[in-house]
């Protein structure tokens, strides 16, 4: 039997449809469906009748007696080492569809990271094998996120990298991979609803939950208000009307909802009874930009932003929100109104959005988690620039994808290939924020040593990339979270042959233990 479920695994992870069930047998006559082999095993074959799941692929489930893909159009691919023996993690992200720019430029830092650590030696410790991933397309579609897991679960895969996106990481992570005992690491989903799941230590990310972007933005949409007020000093306005704009989902509502509850903190703190009222009000959208009403959705919403009368704009939202953007400029009572833009909303589509410098509003106010400093940033960036992308900065989550692949070698290297579990993964993560343990930076030239010193049971203290990896164990995220600030810049004229860029101002704000601890209020005001 354990010869059988070896085969299926290794049939699996490398393409082969040829199917060996653990179901044994003295003839055909003993098999469900197909033969009985010379191994006294069924052998159901890749197009023959099933009777159930295990006798189909990894990536397949019995439908209607017979052997039919998890789900249709599921896409997955092997990166990093084709070797038979190599340790083989999982990867889900958005390599396809309207929102796939970030999961495109993480899959490039994935590579980037595997090729460092195979060309050290691999994973060292208790393992002594290369890495691998089987890296799946969500299409930002949950119901991807779960066949994908799904097929990690069959295959024995026993963490993962991702998803992204929160609403595909929580749906996913609650409907299948807790219940499955994947271990997953998110380097980018930062709904706050993550951080309350019940998920027995199994999710975790390298991304902070959305309270740092919201206190943010609520601080200093203040200060926009108070600019707005202000314009005019003989008649400063009575009220300012600032509206969300945001997806209906986890990441979208989590944020309005917490950006609401900062901005009436922040109110009763920095305005008194002679200062103007803030009014706050939401709208909501269905995140569908493939859909074939998606300009006609695009253009009721912007019509109902514009009855709103905003005074400053807050939008929540993904690749997507370029496509309001676009339609908003175009309107003059919104052309020239503040915005505050999430981390979702970054992205070259939305430099792009703005023809002329004279189309953006005099205030654009981009926030995203993020450093940007340190050693172990400086080589991941001078690495990544040798990819020949193009960005003149690495991409919005990229630091993170980067530690994250790191993380999960060191974690590995912990346990013997055949005690690989979802616990073992979120037991390993646990020994990452020591004072007092083995101090290093993620990268290759601290690799080895990081992987021996998780072998022989001794704690880490990791410098990443993204910053520092101090993971709070009982919520599986960061403790120690910076805020950076981004704008937009645009050309000066049509005739330029520029295109928009993201400017980067510098980190904004550094909250530790949940506590905001410093503000950089030269880089929060792009003035350096």
């Amino acid at each position: 039997m354990r010869y059988a479920l070896l085969a299926l695994l290794t049939l699996a992870l490398s393409g082969c449809s040829l199917i060996i069930s653990d179901t044994e047998c003295e003839a055909d006559a003993d098999c469900p469906t197909g033969t009985c082999t010379a191994d006294g095993l069924c052998d159901v074959g890749a197009s023959s009748g099933c009777a159930d799941d295990s006798q189909c692929a990894a990536d397949e489930m019995c439908d209607e007696g017979a052997c039919a893909p998890l789900i249709e159009g599921m896409s997955c691919e092997r990166m990093g080492s084709d070797a038979e023996d190599a340790l083989v993690l999982g990867f889900i992200m958005t390599f396809s569809g309207p929102d796939k720019e970030g999961g495109v430029s993480q899959r490039q830092v994935v590579e980037l990271a595997l090729d460092e650590i195979n060309n050290s030696g691999g994973v060292s410790g208790k393992q002594q094998r290369p890495l691998a991933f089987m890296a799946c397309d969500d299409k930002a579609d949950a119901e991807h996120a779960k066949a994908a897991l799904r097929y990690f679960s069959r295959a024995g895969i026993p963490a993962t990298l991702g998803p992204g996106f929160s609403s595909v990481l929580e749906e996913g992570a609650v409907e299948v991979g807790i219940p499955e005992g994947i271990f997953m690491l998110s380097p980018s989903s930062t709904a706050a609803s993550i951080r309350d799941l019940n998920d027995d230590d199994l999710v975790w990310r390298v991304s902070s939950s959305d309270t740092g972007q919201t206190n943010t933005l609520a601080y200093f949409a203040l200060w926009l208000a108070f600019e707005v007020a202000y314009a005019e000093a003989d008649d400063p306005m009575e009220e300012i009307t600032i509206l969300a704009v945001h997806t209906l989902d986890n990441y979208g509502g989590d944020f309005r909802q917490g950006f609401e509850q900062s901005l009436q903190a922040s109110a009763g703190v920095l305005l008194s009874s002679e200062d103007f009222e803030v009014e706050f009000l939401a709208e909501g959208y269905d995140n569908a930009p493939e859909s074939e009403t998606w300009d006609a959705d695009v253009a009721a919403l912007v019509t109902k932003i514009a009855d709103s009368s905003p005074d400053i704009l807050l939008f929540v939202g993904y690749d997507s929100t370029a496509d309001i953007l676009a339609q908003v400029k175009d309107i003059p009572e919104l052309a020239n109104v503040p915005l505050l833009l999430t981390d979702g909303t970054l992205s070259q589509k939305l430099a792009t959005t703005y023809r002329t410098a004279g189309e953006m509003p005099e205030h654009v106010f981009g926030v995203q988690p993020g450093i940007r400093d340190g050693k172990a940033y400086e080589h991941f960036r001078t690495q990544h620039g040798l990819l020949g992308t193009g960005d003149p900065v690495p991409p919005n989550w990229t630091e993170f994808t980067y530690d994250a692949v790191y993380l999960l070698t060191y974690a590995a290297a912990s346990m013997a290939p055949d005690e690989l579990t979802g616990a073992g993964f979120a037991q390993a993560f646990k020994r990452f924020d020591d004072e007092d343990g083995t101090r290093l930076l993620v990268g290759p030239s601290q690799l080895i040593v990081a992987c021996d010193t998780m072998a022989d049971g001794a704690n880490l203290d990791v410098l990443g990339a993204s910053g520092a990896l101090d993971f709070d164990p009982s919520t599986g995220e960061p403790r120690t979270v910076g805020i950076l600030r981004w704008t937009l810049d645009a050309p000066e004229s049509e005739d330029s042959t520029e295109v928009g860029t993201i400017e980067e101002c510098g980190p904004a704000e550094l909250y530790e233990g949940g506590v905001k601890t410093t503000i950089y209020l030269c880089n929060a005001l792009c003035m350096t």
